[in-house]
């Protein structure tokens, strides 16, 4: 049998490897990715995922407690706005929007004390006098006049609860969740009603 010549040449073979190793640990989770033969080693600490998980909680309980202490401190400029649509008010519409929104705000304020007073916030003592008389301007105008600026303060204070209720409807607290939830399309009905009036009034209908 003739012999197989010996050789030290060796084929280079080239390898692409790449692997995701995930190891989580009691302590610390360990992130290894290999490629092509090298290595890094990315260690998060569980302290550091603690501190998030209490950041996301303390915002959503801010959520909730802002929510809340606006909404109590912002009833009584919108009952005021209210009245003053019903008192003031040159067309129909408009009188009939203030006695809805004047309801609604009630039965809102009874829903909201009980479940801040349980995270001991509570309503004004007394009416801020800038709160009271932010609307007070309106009362001056003609019929006419007031109808279409009642519309805009509105709009605006509608469009800010709008916003408010969006982030309560995420916020932590069930019973605040649920409220929300409820009130949020009553205010967006509101909200598209008086826009419709000011566009009616934009046309000269």
């Amino acid at each position: 049998m003739p012999d197989i010549p010996k050789t030290n040449h060796v084929h280079p073979v080239h390898h692409t490897l790449l692997v995701t190793c995930i190891i989580t640990c009691q302590g610390n989770a360990t992130f290894v990715f290999a490629q092509t033969g090298s290595a890094t080693l990315v260690s998060v600490s569980t302290s550091e995922r603690v501190d998030e998980n209490l950041r996301e909680q303390e915002e959503a309980t801010n959520v909730t407690d802002h929510f809340l202490s606006y909404s109590l401190h912002a009833s009584p400029a919108k009952l005021s706005l209210a009245k003053l649509a019903v008192a003031r008010g040159g067309c129909d519409e408009i009188r009939h929007f203030g006695l809805t929104m004047m309801k609604e705000e009630d039965d809102l304020a009874k829903k909201l004390k009980p479940l801040a007073a349980k995270r001991n916030i509570y309503p004004p003592f007394k009416s801020d006098a800038n709160e009271s008389n932010e609307f007070s301007n309106l009362s001056a105008d003609k019929s006419e006049e007031f109808d279409n600026k009642f519309v805009d303060q509105a709009i605006l204070v509608l469009e800010k609860d709008v916003k408010m209720l969006r982030r309560a409807t995420e916020c932590e607290d069930r019973w605040v969740r649920l409220l929300a939830s409820e009130r949020l399309p009553l205010v967006e009905n509101q909200l598209a009603q008086l826009k419709f009036i000011k566009g009616k009034a934009a046309h000269g209908n």
